[in-house]
């Protein structure tokens, strides 16, 4: 991710390239009873940039190269 936003800083005034993790933990209970335990993980990236004093924000998932530059 680094070279990314070495690459992209010739375009703006400030980049930011922020990675985040989410890690959900569903419980479903059915006459008091655990009827159903589920654990979903999302992930994905946040970039913000500023450019001639105006600020700009973008977010995904896809963290392939391509999804990074489509992104930004």
């Amino acid at each position: 991710m680094e070279k990314f936003v070495q690459n992209w800083k010739k375009d703006v005034d400030l980049v930011t390239l922020t990675k985040v993790k989410e890690k959900l933990v569903s419980r479903k209970l059915r006459n008091e009873k655990l009827h159903e335990l589920s654990t979903e993980l999302d992930e994905g990236y946040r970039i913000e940039v500023l450019v001639n004093g105006h600020i700009g924000y973008a977010a995904s998932f896809d963290m392939t190269d391509e999804g990074l530059n489509r992104t930004f």
